[in-house]
C-alpha cells in the first residue's frame, strides 16, 4: 500500500531468480497503489495476467505462484479464498488479512509466510493465528517441526523456520519468522533470503497433483488389436473403464474392453486389428479413470497414438531448437 512497483521490485529483485532457475517475474501494480482486499476486481486482474503470460510465453498454468508484501501478503491471503484453483502455492511476506483468517480456499493449499519479530507495521503476533488456521485447514500436524536458528549451516542466522506437513494432497504450511527484522522484505546471504526461500518451497507444488496425465499412446507387433497407454502415475484399479475413444483413419472403431495392464498402464482392446499403414488416436472425456491419489484423468482428444507395426513408417514426434539456432 501508498508503494509501487519499483519499490517491490528493488526489495525482492525476483527477477534475479527467475533468471537463475528459469521461469517467468511478473510485478502488478494496483490502483492508487493499493489492493482490493475485499472484492474481486483485483483477483480478476490476477487471472488477467495469467492469461497474458499464457498467450505470451506459453507458461504451465499449473505451476503459478504468488507472493506480495505487506498490504500484497494481505492480497495473497485474499486471492487464496477466491482462486485456489489457480495458484499452485501462496507466498505471504509481512501481511496477513487483518480481521482474521479466512479458510474457504476451493482446496488445500501450500503456504509459505515470512515475518519479521520487530513489524511495527504489521504485528508479528497476528501471524500465528492466520497459520493455526490454515494448519487446520490443510489436516496437516498440529504440532510444527522449528529449526532454529534457520537456514541450519547459517549460525548467525536471525530465522526461525516453523513447518507444518504434509496435510491433504502433501500441501505444507511454513513460517519463516525473522528475530529483530522490521516491516521489509529480507534478502540476506547470511541469514534468510526471502526471495530464495520463496521460490525452494513453491516450486515443489503443481496444481496437477495426483492428476494422471497421458504419457505416451502405441500399438506394437505383441498385439495389433491393442493401445498400450502410458501414464504418469499409478492408475487406480477398477472393473471397467469408459471414456475413452479410438479412431483408424478417421473413423471411430469399436472397443471391446479397456483393461489395467499393470499400474501405470492401461491397455485398449480393439475388434480388429490394426495395420502397419494405420494412423490412430486416442480420445477421453468424462471418463472414470482415477489416479491411486484418486484424482481424475486429464481429459484429452485426438491424441496420435505411435504405431510401432513392423513397417510402419517414421513420424516426427519432436523438434527442439538449440540455443545457437539450430
Amino acid at each position: 500500500m501508498n508503494q509501487d512497483i519499483a519499490y517491490q521490485q528493488n526489495q525482492t529483485k525476483w527477477e534475479l531468480v527467475a533468471k537463475e532457475h528459469g521461469f517467468v517475474v511478473v510485478y502488478p501494480g494496483g490502483i492508487n497503489n493499493s489492493w482490493d482486499i475485499y472484492g474481486t476486481s483485483d483477483v480478476d486482474f490476477i487471472l488477467d495476467i495469467i492469461d497474458e503470460m499464457y498467450d505470451r510465453y506459453s507458461i504451465d498454468r499449473n505451476r503459478v505462484y504468488l507472493s506480495g508484501f505487506s498490504m500484497g501478503g494481505m492480497m495473497t491471503y485474499h486471492a487464496a479464498n477466491h482462486i485456489a484453483d489457480k495458484i499452485a502455492a501462496f507466498a505471504p511476506v509481512s501481511g496477513y488479512l487483518m480481521g482474521g483468517p479466512n479458510t474457504n480456499s476451493s482446496r488445500p493449499i501450500p503456504i509459505i509466510h515470512t515475518h519479521g519479530t520487530s513489524d511495527d507495521v504489521v504485528a508479528h503476533s497476528g501471524v500465528q493465528p492466520c497459520l493455526d488456521a490454515w494448519v487446520e485447514r490443510n489436516n496437516c500436524p498440529s504440532t510444527a517441526v522449528v529449526t532454529s536458528p534457520y537456514p541450519a549451516d547459517k549460525p548467525s542466522s536471525t530465522g526461525t523456520k516453523y513447518y507444518w506437513g504434509p496435510g491433504t494432497d502433501s500441501v505444507e504450511v511454513v513460517f519463516l519468522s525473522l528475530r529483530g527484522k522490521g516491516h521489509w522484505h529480507s534478502n540476506e546471504e547470511s541469514s534468510v533470503h526471502t526471495s530464495n526461500e520463496i521460490w525452494n518451497f513453491c516450486k515443489k507444488f503443481t496444481l496437477a497433483y495426483g492428476i494422471p496425465e497421458l504419457k505416451h499412446a502405441l500399438v506394437n507387433d505383441d498385439n495389433p488389436k491393442q493401445i498400450l497407454l502410458n501414464f504418469s502415475l499409478p492408475i487406480h484399479s477398477d472393473d471397467t473403464y469408459q471414456g475413452f475413444a479410438v479412431t483408424v483413419d478417421s473413423q471411430q472403431v469399436v472397443i471391446e474392453s479397456v483393461v489395467l495392464s499393470d499400474s501405470m498402464h492401461l491397455a485398449i482392446n480393439l475388434s480388429d486389428s490394426i495395420t502397419k499403414n494405420n494412423q490412430i488416436s486416442v480420445s477421453y472425456s468424462n471418463g472414470n479413470v482415477l489416479s491411486t491419489y484418486e484424482k481424475n484423468l486429464a481429459d484429452f482428444e485426438n491424441t496420435i497414438v505411435d504405431n510401432l507395426l513392423d513397417g510402419a513408417p517414421p513420424r516426427i514426434v519432436e523438434i527442439l531448437l538449440s540455443d545457437f539456432g539450430d
